[in-house]
């Protein structure tokens, strides 16, 4: 038989909990914790915690347990925090490319706006990888969004963090 484990996170939403598959009940514990997410975390595994997983659903996919309806849900993707600047560029609507690939072609900007934009793309065009929780990636979508040349919501949406995410990688 195979059993999940439920995952305890700090981000438990309505009773869903994140299901990591396992092979061996009793092995379970030890499988987790060779895990690298679990790493640095303090896990505290019960027996209760494991559930027989039903055979319609595939264990090959990734699924998560409601304990409150005691159903089991497709989980959402892993959100992508490390991209290469084509994948970034692949997030972007066209008019946005424009913003970081030809800054220099934005017309209509104050000069403060436009030192902003020009040090912003500069540090994507030299980045190796791109860190879309890295504060200076944060502050520039931020300051795109304030100026007025991405729409509202677009940095949220760029760095993965809303549903509605444009492109991918």
């Amino acid at each position: 038989m195979i059993y999940a484990v439920l995952q305890r996170t700090n981000q438990r939403k309505r009773g869903i909990e994140r299901l990591v598959v396992v092979e061996n009940p009793i092995t379970a514990i030890a499988q987790l914790q060779a895990l690298p997410a679990f790493e640095d975390e303090e896990i505290d595994w019960q027996l209760e915690d494991m559930v027989e997983i039903p055979d319609e659903i595939d264990a090959a996919n990734h699924y998560v347990y409601d304990t409150e309806t005691g159903t089991f849900e497709p989980a959402q993707p892993e959100r992508q925090i490390f991209l290469t600047r084509l994948q970034l560029l692949n997030r972007l609507l066209p008019q946005e490319k424009v913003l970081l690939i030809r800054p220099d072609k934005v017309s209509g900007l104050s000069d403060e706006i436009e030192i902003a934009l020009s040090i912003f793309a500069t540090e994507i065009q030299l980045a190796e990888e791109i860190n879309l929780d890295d504060p200076a990636i944060v502050q520039g979508l931020t300051m795109l969004e304030q100026a007025g040349l991405i729409g509202a919501g677009r940095g949220q949406q760029i760095r993965g963090l809303d549903a509605t995410s444009v492109g991918d990688e």
